[in-house]
Order: C-alpha cells, then sequence, then structure tokens
C-alpha cells in the first residue's frame, strides 16, 4: 500500500508493502518518506517525522536491523523507515502488528492536522516529482516491477508508473 500526498501538499507519503513468500520468508518495508529536504530543512523532519522517534527508539526495536536499501533510493526515504528482506516470521510479525499501526495512526495525524509553510508550492512540486521519477523507475526494483509485469503485461507497468506520477507532471 502506497498512499501518496498531493503533490503540493507536506504531508510525506506512506509507504506500506509486506509479503510472505512461503513456507518461512517474510519481507516489509514501512515508512514515511519526507517531501522537503531534511539537511537544508531539519525542523520539517523534526515536525513531520520526529514523533515516530518514539517507536524506533524502544529497545525491542533498536534490534531490528535495517537491510541493505539500494543507494540511489535511500536519499528519498526517512531514517525511520523499518526495511527488512528475508526475516523470520516473529519479526515480520513485530512490525506489522507493533510497528504498522503506529505509523498509520502517525500519518493519519498528519494528513488531518499538519502544514509547514517554511516552503512553497513550487518547491514541493519540484522535489516531489524528482523523487517519484527516481522511486518508480524500473530499474530502481527490477523484480517488483519485473513480477508485476510478468503477470499483467509491460504497458500495465508503464502504465501504473505513468498514472503515479501524472499529478506531478501536469501541475
Amino acid at each position: 500500500m502506497y498512499a501518496m500526498t498531493r503533490a503540493d501538499s507536506p504531508v510525506p507519503h506512506f509507504f506500506l508493502h509486506y509479503n510472505v513468500n512461503p513456507p518461512d520468508v517474510w519481507s516489509y518495508h514501512v515508512d514515511l518518506p519526507g517531501k522537503v529536504d531534511g539537511v537544508m530543512y531539519p525542523d520539517y523532519w523534526e515536525q513531520a517525522l520526529a514523533p515516530l522517534s518514539e517507536i524506533t527508539q524502544k529497545k525491542t526495536y533498536k534490534a531490528i536491523p535495517q537491510r541493505r536499501i539500494q543507494a540511489d533510493r535511500k536519499q528519498y526515504l526517512s531514517t525511520w523507515g523499518f526495511y527488512g528482506k528475508e526475516i523470520d516470521q516473529p519479526e515480520y510479525e513485530l512490525i506489522r502488528d507493533k510497528v504498522v499501526p503506529f505509523y498509520l495512526k502517525h500519518f493519519f495525524d498528519l494528513v488531518d492536522n499538519f502544514s509547514y509553510t517554511t516552503v512553497s508550492r513550487d518547491y514541493l512540486v519540484e522535489r516531489g516529482r524528482k523523487q517519484m521519477d527516481m522511486l518508480l523507475k524500473r530499474e530502481m526494483d527490477l523484480s517488483g516491477w519485473g513480477r508485476l509485469e510478468s503477470l499483467f503485461g509491460r504497458e500495465a507497468g508503464d502504465q501504473l508508473r505513468y498514472e503515479c506520477r501524472r499529478e506531478h507532471h501536469q501541475l
């Protein structure tokens, strides 16, 4: 599940995927990718994402390793995200039962209450365009897009990527 917020909104997107590859291999990714540069605007990250520290800094979760994420994708994700590939069932269930509901509640709170006016609408749209173009490139996840396209065809993958980016390119 990917909840993409409006192109001109400072509310982070919500990324969630988890899957089971029988008989005993699980993976997950939970994150709220920030829409404003964290180096130039650290107050944005503090306001939008620091509340996630309540769960990410608990001792239980510190033991969960951050698995490798491609370097070209990492710059668009938050440092509060959880990512695990080929993990065991207890870790998968911990994330599913404790972390996902926490992140989802925080996302809905942001949708209802968050504003950030330090950057302009044009800044958000331009950065968002670059972010979406990068994250949705076929090369970013060849195996993921390959599985989708093996089921529905390459045209369907191209159309899905186009639809996900359309708002950014029409503004």
